[in-house]
């Protein structure tokens, strides 16, 4: 199942506003995972036909398109984060 807007909000991603050239306005999500890894989403502007990508922030090695995939991650890293 492709990310959707309804699945990040869930997942409680944090969406920021920002503006680019010529004021044209756009949105992310992010979400750490522990204190030093972060999911960032793609730029709203960037969306094909409304899904989302994700990534590791400063990574371009790793692309999550999946639902799945993604709460898998998050279900990892909250089993093996040090509290």
């Amino acid at each position: 199942m492709k990310i959707t807007t309804d699945h990040l909000e869930v997942l409680d991603f944090e969406r920021t506003d920002e503006f680019g050239f010529g004021g044209v306005p756009f949105f992310y999500y992010t979400k750490n995972l522990s204190s030093d890894i972060c999911l960032i989403s793609c730029a709203s502007d960037e969306r094909e036909d409304g899904i989302w990508k994700l990534y590791l922030f400063d990574s371009d090695n790793y692309e999550i398109i999946n639902f799945e995939d993604l709460t898998a991650l998050i279900a990892i890293f909250n089993k093996i984060t040090k509290k």
